[in-house]
């Protein structure tokens, strides 16, 4: 296609990415959810199946043709490469004047004869850019495009295949943080393969916000179609089917899997998942889709079989859940083998998820833990803090169990809160401190240790950047949904949970359900829109208090706002809605009889201290969340007010369930409720978002010590210099309006000292894994009000400790 050249700087920069490449499918929404059955608690079974994973392996090694490795160190044929022009005008270059330039290598680099000289091509300005190359790029030769650039500044970029003008496959954006060095990009388009007419044309579209961007090299790469799944002869990981994530390997019908399990004495049943991503689907035609052959045969020679054809439309990509009941065998060994079946030389490609024997044991509790995003811990009906809301149902389960009125979270941002809650690590040492970091897949989880002990593992969120792409968190889930706009309701959450829990009917479950109403934008859905707003009132139009609206509510939140009363009605619609929908979920036997936990990840500041909306601080509005626990036996209506963390709720679950919780972090809260009244607590520390301040609340005192100049841009409502410090007294003043540090200053410096030795001892380790760069995910975070600090804002030590400040100096 075009003339070879060295490939050198491609293959070190692609060696490095590619180690930690995963599969990134673009989730939907799921559709239809509801349609495969009735989902009614009336047909929830008493929980008395254990169940027990059954690991597969493949038949026969990797054909050298199919190994995941050469893409790595693939000898890229000549065909494939791109040369870049000797002349600006070689490709058409849209929304900027272009130069070509030579680079020479550095000395060190020249001697090692591995940098020849090498020509980028630059594209200045800060608008939108885009470079076509034509040609004839044939999709069933390639599938993926692996972009060499140089950029100084944040940059997005996007590419596409065209054919006469028209765009026929595209890949998702990709969003490159500036660097000194070249950088690689990858750029996954599986689906080539299901155009058999070449396209004409390779587009690459650049977002220009960044300034100049020089491209170094672009090549055409093909990853063996098998490698988008995950190899059976590694570790099984979640596989996106539209919005719904099962944990899985993939199956070829150039290699079949194969298992071993002992059956259960009697009752036992197995079952698995089958499904196909949409851009692996197999390509169209009049032949008959692939179908998978299942075979079970035991030593004894007992044999079952059964064929599955598998659902590839392309409107609503589904997974099948298949059972099979395995009374033909009782305790003996039996052998398990899938073969997918096609009837063309073309490889076919299925997801095998979720492969479980189920066996009869005595009654288990399933678990229900609930995170309401955004949820303050005042907006309870049952917290008695003064606040006009109606919350009955979880008003009743803290009726029925115990209610935690002093909680506090460990941050004020929802992935690295969550990421604290399933690990009981404080964020301090994941050092996770936004939304675009995610857990590494070394962490002990508590999904993972439900999952080891014989539950099933459920997650559904209500977020789209707590998928496990974005995450991390699905790490030892079953089955995880994420939704593929934004957000959802707790309605449409709800229904998702019904779905799946159809196929555990009579299995111990631990579920995960996330709730995201009560954070912006406040919309409840009728008729909880005017339920604490007067009927008929436009709150646009007119402006009962008289009170001025700051800017910032007119421009980011309710643009044209008049009454600043309205906002705030809707934050509570909001959770009213939600509290409404808990019911299905209350109401379901097993959780009604197992193990229920309410809290959140964080609070919301409404116009406390000039935010408006947000959660970007560690005031107690932020971070004093709700917490109640139901179980079996529980003491009722028990209220709790000495001081908890939420972190530890994973610790008691795990006591509550009878498992042994020695291997996994945090305390159990079994003590508190034991002896409700035991002396004196341990400080409480927190973390901000991005490391921008730390807290530490211990008896009556709340200390907040800022760790960076930071201010209003990043959602603060006023600028705040490194080192400086506000004391509360909690005791008089719960909400922290009145700074009493100069009254007090020796019981600061004291505080202080704490504060500072804890965050100076954080795991040099960390938790964290490599940001995002998906610019979907990073749009609809910015969307949501969550901004990204580059990675050197975040990187190191917490404090410094050799600050000098003029507040530094004032406590030394």
């Amino acid at each position: 296609m075009f003339p070879a050249r060295n490939n050198t700087r491609l293959h070190q920069g692609l060696t490095t990415f590619l180690k930690t490449l995963t599969l990134s499918v673009t989730l939907l929404l799921l559709s239809g959810c509801g349609s495969e059955g009735d989902t009614s608690a009336t047909h929830q079974l008493a929980d008395h199946q254990r169940v027990h994973a059954v690991p597969l392996e493949p038949t026969s090694p990797l054909r050298e043709e199919d190994t995941l490795r050469p893409v790595v160190s693939l000898e890229i044929p000549d065909e494939a490469n791109i040369n870049l022009p000797n002349k600006e005008t070689s490709w058409q270059i849209e929304g900027c004047v272009p130069f070509v330039r030579e680079l020479k290598p550095s000395k060190a680099q020249a001697s090692s004869g591995e940098f020849p000289t090498e020509r980028v091509i630059a594209l200045p300005g800060k608008q939108t850019k885009s470079l076509r190359i034509p040609g004839r790029f044939l999709g069933t030769t390639f599938n993926m495009v692996a972009l060499r650039v140089s950029v100084f500044a944040e940059e997005t970029i996007f590419v596409q295949f065209l054919r006469e003008g028209k765009p026929i496959i595209g890949s998702s954006a990709v969003t490159v943080r500036e660097s000194g060095d070249p950088q690689v990009l990858l750029f996954q388009l599986p689906q080539t393969r299901l155009s058999p007419s070449p396209f004409d044309e390779l587009l690459i579209r650049i977002d220009g916000r960044g300034g100049i961007i020089a491209f170094h090299d672009i090549d055409l790469l093909d990853r063996p179609i098998s490698a988008w799944l995950p190899d059976p002869a590694g570790d099984n990981d979640l596989i996106a089917i539209g919005g719904d994530l099962r944990r899985g390997v993939g199956l070829s019908s150039f290699r079949a899997l194969k298992g071993e399990f002992e059956a259960p004495e009697a009752g036992g049943f197995l079952s698995f998942s089958l499904g196909v991503p949409q851009n692996l689907r197999y390509p169209a035609g009049p032949q008959l889709r692939p179908s998978v052959r299942v075979e079970l045969e035991s030593e004894s020679g007992a044999k079952i079989e059964r064929r599955f054809t598998l659902r590839e439309t392309s409107a609503t990509p589904r997974w099948q859940h298949v059972r099979i009941p395995l009374g033909n065998f009782s305790k003996e060994r039996v052998r398990l083998s899938y073969r997918l079946e096609a009837n063309r030389e073309l490889e076919a490609l299925c997801a095998v998820g979720d492969v479980r024997v189920h066996e009869p044991v005595a009654e288990a509790p399933s678990v229900l833990l609930i995170t309401s995003d955004t949820h303050r811990a005042d907006h309870l009906g049952a917290a008695n803090g003064g606040v006009d809301i109606l919350t009955p149902n979880l008003d009743g389960l803290a009726q029925r169990g115990v209610f935690f009125e002093n909680c506090f979270t460990a941050t004020n941002v929802t992935n690295p809160s969550h990421i604290a809650l399933m690990t009981a690590v404080h964020p301090r040492d994941t050092a996770i401190l936004n939304n675009y970091r995610p857990l590494i897949e070394d962490a002990n989880t508590l999904a993972e240790q439900f999952r080891e002990a014989g539950y099933a593992t459920i997650a559904v969120t209500s977020a789209n950047h707590l998928g496990h792409e974005g995450s991390g968190l699905g790490q030892g889930f079953d089955r995880m949904y994420r939704p593929g706009t934004p957000q959802v309701s707790a309605k449409q959450a709800l229904d998702v949970l019904e779905f799946y829990l159809t196929d555990y009917e009579d299995t111990p479950v631990f579920v995960w359900l996330h709730l995201f109403d009560a954070h912006t934008p406040y919309a409840p859905p009728k008729p909880f829109d005017k339920l604490y707003y007067p009927e008929g009132v436009d709150p646009y139009a007119v402006n009962p208090s008289g009170a001025e609206i700051p800017e910032e509510v007119n421009d980011q939140f309710f643009p044209g706002l008049q009454d600043m009363e309205f906002p705030e009605t809707q934050y509570r619609g909001e959770i009213t809605y939600l509290d409404d929908q808990l019911r299905r979920a209350f109401e379901m036997p097993r959780f009604r009889d197992g193990i229920i936990a309410f809290t959140a990840d964080h609070g919301e500041c409404i116009g406390h201290h000039g935010i408006f909306y947000d959660h970007a601080s560690l005031y107690p509005s932020s971070i004093h969340v709700p917490l109640i626990l139901t179980y079996p036996d529980c003491p009722e209506a028990l209220r709790i007010d000495g001081p908890v963390e939420q972190t530890n709720v994973g610790h008691t679950l795990l006591e509550l369930s009878g498992l042994d919780a020695s291997s996994f972090p945090g305390k159990s809260l079994l003590s508190n409720i034991e002896s409700p009244d035991q002396g004196t607590q341990a400080p409480r520390f927190a973390i901000s978002a991005h490391g921008l301040s730390a807290s530490l609340n211990h008896g009556r005192w709340h200390l907040i010590l800022h760790l960076k100049n930071h201010g209003k841009r990043e959602g603060v409502g006023a600028p705040f210099q490194m080192g400086e410090t506000e004391l509360y007294d909690m005791s008089t003043d719960p909400y922290c309006m009145n700074d009493v540090l100069e009254d007090n200053f020796e019981v600061a410096r004291e505080l202080r000292g704490q504060l500072t030795n804890w965050l100076v001892n954080a795991s040099p380790r960390g938790l964290g894994g490599q940001q995002t760069n998906d610019a979907q995910t990073i749009s609809q975070l910015a969307a949501l009000g969550y901004t990204m600090a580059s990675e050197s804002d975040e990187s190191g030590s917490l404090w410094n400790v050799d600050c000098d400040t003029e507040w530094c100096l004032r406590f030394r």
